[in-house]
């Protein structure tokens, strides 16, 4: 049987200076998609499910009733290198949660260092403190970058140096807009709020550019993140992530019809234009 896999705009936040816990040293996954297909000709949702099974191992503690089975075996087998890791899958078009990969590390917040990045990209744009690759940030006696090779090598001289000329109350208007700092989720229990800090670190531990390069100071979710770059990749729309797409009648037999859920809830917008929106996912 052939199916059609959503997968297209992926963000993948896996390396050891992305997304530390706060309070332990575990890795967190956070992928986003987006509607490019990826097709198989071979692999039917019931083998993946079956497969899914057999390999729950460490994670079968997790619910995945609402799973789509498909994108959470290719979840597993993205962990299988992390002995302590979680993954959260969304999708952009409708905010409908297609799996959680060990649920017990996903709602527990974290400081996601480098995935704030492009948050700050976003709102240095929208500022006009930068204009793509017209501006290059003088880091070192002859060292310049422009933001679309500081987005792709994860450069934290250049996003410090954006975070100083932002300053931190302009940061956290705009960590707050993108959601930072609220429950992303729509009937998800345990999720935890997430902080925003109000007042940077010393300058001797690099002041508010350690929060713009490193996300010092920031609790976020995994879905909080998830959410934010849906939106980032959908053109600017915050849906409110969801696990059920309808409720069956426990009895096949009856009249009784199932209970459906929206298929897309907006939460809100992220407010900036759909050019910055580009050049951030240029750079990504």
């Amino acid at each position: 049987m052939k199916i059609s896999l959503a997968v297209g705009f992926v963000l993948i936040a896996v390396l050891n200076t992305f997304a530390v816990p706060a309070n332990a040293q575990n890795k967190v996954v956070i992928a986003t998609t987006e509607s490019s297909y990826v097709s198989s000709s071979r692999t039917s949702k019931s083998t993946a499910g079956r497969r899914v099974a057999a390999k729950a191992g460490r994670y079968a503690e997790d619910d995945t009733t609402h799973d789509d089975p498909v994108v959470r075996e290719a979840a597993i087998k993205a962990l299988k290198n992390y002995r302590s890791a979680a993954l959260v899958s969304v999708d952009p078009r409708n905010g409908r949660i297609l799996t959680i990969v060990n649920q017990k590390l996903a709602f527990e917040s974290y400081q996601p260092c480098s995935t704030f990045k492009p948050a700050v990209a976003l709102a240095a744009l929208e500022e006009g403190l930068i204009e793509k690759d017209k501006t290059r940030l003088k880091l070192g006696r002859r060292w310049y970058l422009d933001l679309t090779r500081s987005l792709t090598i994860s450069n934290n001289l250049y996003f410090e140096k954006l975070g100083s000329l932002l300053g931190l109350e302009r940061l956290h208007d705009y960590a707050e807009r993108f959601g930072f700092g609220e429950l992303s989720s729509w009937g998800l229990p345990d999720e935890p709020r997430g902080a925003i800090p109000t007042k940077a670190p010393p300058a001797s531990r690099g002041g508010v550019g350690k929060i713009a390069s490193f996300g010092e100071g920031i609790e976020q979710t995994p879905l909080q993140l998830a959410s934010f770059m849906s939106a980032v990749a959908n053109g600017g729309t915050v849906y409110w992530p969801r696990l059920v797409a309808s409720v069956e009648p426990q009895d096949p037999l009856s009249d009784e019809q199932p209970v459906k859920y929206p298929t897309a809830r907006i939460r809100d917008r992220l407010g900036v234009s759909q050019h910055t929106l580009e050049i951030v996912r240029d750079a990504m």
